[in-house]
């Protein structure tokens, strides 16, 4: 089966290679992005709350591609961060919900976000070339600061580890941090794909995946990362609910076909899934008998762990960037265009 599933991912492949979640190459006015990430918010309207269980769109106030969220593991707090493609001035945009209304601040372009909202969050993104990352004070976000030429695409900040941080990019790129920023270490990773995402079981166990199948792992302190490829379609999500238990999605990065990984065995070995999919862009569960994937044209897709995805009804055609959950706050899904879709718990 697994052969087959292969062969069919390679025979739909398209011709062209867009690589999603790269920040857009805009110019930002000297001076002005400290003031904006810092500045006044502008309010947005209230969430609208759906019925229990079922998925509804909530008025974002934006027309950016939004890439990113994530939000606190106790309460209703979330922060969405996101790109405006092709901009000039200030290329991007943070959403913030309090449990009562959204506010808007203009950023760099930001195309990954983690941490909890209860501690510092960390956002990853990129402009003029430059990968870029700023964190959140609790009352303001920080200059962004210059780690890299090329863009940054995703960030892990672990709640149960909040000295450490790893982002990944353009190039096959991994560094790693102190929860500060005052120091990055540059990984040797054996691959020039770009890396699209990245999430660990712990610190001492963290994947990145990204372009032709490249699924790169390794841990805190350690300079030099191993290097597979379970597959040969570009991952664009990775998740886990445990070391043992762990999801890749990708497919081509036009959405035309997709591909869903799991591993019960810490990725020593990889069974596909057996629905069709469409291109999915990003993955997360409640536990590994609850699990989500979003993707191409508004997709959401789910799984109980034994490799069979359900397609739930969305409210949306646009593109599904990122997802993330909490038990309190439901589910929240980003993607194209300011899209946002709440489920509630």
């Amino acid at each position: 089966m697994r052969a087959s599933l292969i062969v069919s991912l390679l025979l739909a492949a398209c011709s062209s290679r867009v690589l999603l979640g790269d920040a857009p190459d805009g110019s930002i006015p000297d001076g002005s992005v400290a003031g904006d990430l810092a500045g006044d918010a502008a309010t947005l309207p209230d969430l609208v709350t759906p019925p229990v269980g079922s998925w509804a769109a909530v008025s974002s106030g934006t027309t950016a591609d939004l890439y990113g969220v994530v939000g606190a593991q106790f309460g209703t707090e979330v922060t969405v961060v996101g790109t405006f493609p092709g901009a000039v001035g200030v290329p991007g945009v943070v959403l913030r919900y309090n449990g009562t209304s959204w506010s808007t601040l203009p950023s760099i372009a930001l195309t990954g976000v983690s941490g909890w909202n209860a501690n510092p969050l960390i956002a990853t993104g990129g402009s003029s070339g430059e990968g870029s990352v700023t964190r959140w004070t609790g009352s303001s976000w920080t200059p962004p600061e210059v780690v890299t030429t090329g863009n940054l695409n995703g960030v892990w900040y672990p709640i149960s580890s909040l000295n450490f941080v790893v982002v990944v990019g353009d190039g096959g790129k991994v560094f790693s941090s102190d929860g500060a920023l005052t120091t990055w270490t540059s990984v040797t990773t054996g691959t020039t794909q770009a890396l699209h995402a990245v999430w660990g079981s712990s610190i001492n166990d963290v994947y990145a995946v990204g372009g032709s199948g490249v699924v790169v792992r390794g841990k805190f302190g350690s300079t030099t990362w191993s290097t597979t490829m379970p597959g040969f379609v570009d991952w664009f999500g990775v998740w886990g609910s445990s070391a043992t238990d762990v999801y890749l999605v990708g497919g081509d990065p036009g959405g035309g076909f997709g591909a869903a990984f799991h591993s019960i065995d810490g990725g020593m070995s990889w069974t596909p899934a057996t629905t069709s999919l469409p291109g999915l862009y990003a993955v997360w569960g409640n536990s590994g008998t609850d699990v989500y994937a979003v993707g191409a044209g508004g997709a959401i897709f789910h799984t109980t762990g034994n490799n069979v995805w359900t397609q739930e009804t969305s409210p949306t055609t646009q593109d599904l960037r990122g997802i993330w959950g909490s038990p309190s706050a439901g589910i929240y899904v980003v993607g194209k265009s300011g899209t946002i879709l709440h489920k509630t718990p």
